[in-house]
């Protein structure tokens, strides 16, 4: 790796706990400083700052852009950076390091086990190798969004929007909101979709498509993806011949990707999706974590479109 890197920070003070500026002095700064790194942090102080930033920045000053945050902090990062004008041409790496109540993106380059590691996330920044991924395009009207791990549809975006009230509680809220889900039997019905598609029209318990393995610390949820294989993940499980009990049975299964083995999972990869909500009036759907208004939408792969800082150019699962 490159030495004396020159780094460009982007720092959410309020991510997560709110941690994050002391996180940086405390642990992520004296590893940089060892290195010889140089840098200059921005603290964003409103939401969508990260992105505006990230269409004027001149990127020929940095070796790589850091987020110190969670993954709501890269997903202004990235969204900012594939607006631009060049942004065909952009080639400078990206590094996380954690300090969000979602990490799912650290988590898939580092394990379950390390994905809230500060120090190793900060060595990967230093001294990380150079990984393509894919990104998903996604549409809505004549809205485009970005996305590098999930979108989704049914009881996980509700357990996860629908609990933003409870970020103080870190990772465990995602689990809190899929259970309160399941018991209160939400339905989630789409419309059909065009006839030279494969139409899915049934009532869901769950529409989750991704590119990214880990989707949260113990949630396995799609252990094929590929950071650069082309195609999207997609899990899909109907209402119909599943209990409550048995949906929540399945969670002890998603830490190791064990889920896929019941037949009522359905587990597919895919080049793009179109899903149309039949009920318009209220609901959840989530980019990445980020919520969008409950409308038809679609979404389409982009081949090795960015560059992440990883361990050893690979996706923490695909060595196992």
């Amino acid at each position: 790796s490159k030495p004396n890197k020159r780094l460009k920070v982007i720092m959410n003070p309020v991510s997560g706990k709110g941690k994050a500026v002391k996180i940086f002095n405390k642990e992520i700064k004296p590893i940089l400083d060892a290195a010889s790194c140089t840098y200059d942090i921005t603290r964003t102080e409103r939401a969508n700052q990260a992105n505006e930033l990230m269409r004027t920045l001149d990127l020929k000053n940095y070796d790589a852009i850091v987020c110190v945050g969670g993954d709501g902090t890269m997903y202004e990062v990235v969204n900012g950076i594939l607006s631009r004008e060049d942004a065909m041409d952009v080639k400078i790496p990206l590094g996380i390091i954690p300090a969000g109540s979602g990490n799912a993106l650290n988590i898939c380059l580092h394990g379950d086990n390390c994905g809230f590691d500060v120090a190793h996330s900060t060595l990967t920044v230093i001294k990380g190798v150079p990984m393509e991924i894919d990104i998903c395009s996604v549409t809505q009207g004549d809205k485009r969004f970005f996305s590098f791990l999930t979108q989704s549809y049914g009881i996980v975006a509700d357990c996860d929007l629908g609990t933003e009230n409870m970020r103080w509680m870190g990772e465990i809220r995602f689990t809190i909101g899929i259970v309160q889900g399941i018991l209160a039997g939400r339905r989630y019905v789409n419309d059909p979709i065009p006839e030279d598609w494969e139409i899915l029209n049934d009532d869901l318990y769950l529409f989750f498509c991704g590119k990214s393995p880990w989707v949260g610390k113990g949630f396995l949820i799609f252990p094929c993806a590929l950071p650069s294989d082309g195609l999207m993940d997609l899990v899909i499980m109907k209402r119909d011949g599943i209990s409550k009990t048995k949906f929540l049975s399945l969670l002890n299964y998603a830490s190791t990707g064990a889920h896929l083995n019941f037949n009522e999972v359905e587990y597919s990869k895919i080049k793009a999706f179109r899903l149309t909500p039949k009920n318009r009036q209220y609901g959840y759907i989530g980019i990445d974590g980020e919520r969008i208004p409950y409308e038809p939408f679609q979404v389409e792969v982009l081949p090795r479109l960015l560059t992440l800082l990883s361990v050893d150019g690979n996706y923490f699962h695909s060595n196992i």
